[in-house]
C-alpha cells in the first residue's frame, strides 16, 4: 500500500487509479491536470487594479443546486516567465455545504471561513 501511495504521489496520472483500486474512492478525472504542489505555490492575494489595461479572458460555470458556481479571469501577466495570472471566485448554496463536504471529502466550511468560498442563502445559488 505504501509503495502504491508513493507511486500515486509522484505520478499524478496514477493518482485516480490508486484512489479507485486501493482506497475504493471513485474519481471523475482520468488524471490530475495540475499537481497540488504547483497549486500551493500560487497562493497569494491579487490586486484587481494591477490588471488594468491588460488582455483578459473570463469564464463562468453556473450551477443551481448541485455544486459550486465559479467565475475565473485569466489575465496576461507582466511577470517574467508567467504567461497568465488567474483570479477566481466560487459560490455554493449554504444548505448544501455539509452534504457536499462529506461527499467530496474537502473542508468547504473552512474554505468559506478563509474567504475562498462564498456561501449563498438557501439551497440554490443566487449570485
Amino acid at each position: 500500500m505504501r509503495r502504491e501511495a508513493a507511486k500515486a504521489k509522484s505520478t499524478p496520472s496514477y493518482f485516480p487509479t490508486f484512489c479507485r483500486l486501493s482506497l475504493n474512492r471513485r474519481m471523475r478525472a482520468a488524471s490530475r491536470w495540475l499537481p497540488l504542489s504547483l497549486w500551493d505555490e500560487s497562493a497569494g492575494e491579487v490586486s484587481a487594479k494591477s490588471f488594468r489595461y491588460r488582455r483578459a479572458w473570463g469564464g463562468v460555470d453556473l450551477s443551481a443546486v448541485s455544486d459550486v458556481s465559479a467565475w475565473v479571469l485569466a489575465v496576461e501577466s507582466r511577470v517574467p516567465g508567467v504567461e497568465l495570472e488567474l483570479v477566481a471566485r466560487f459560490w455554493l448554496p449554504e444548505e448544501r455545504v455539509d452534504e457536499l463536504e462529506q461527499q467530496l471529502q474537502v473542508p468547504l466550511r473552512q474554505w468559506a471561513a478563509d474567504g475562498l468560498l462564498t456561501l449563498t442563502e438557501g439551497d440554490a445559488n443566487r449570485l
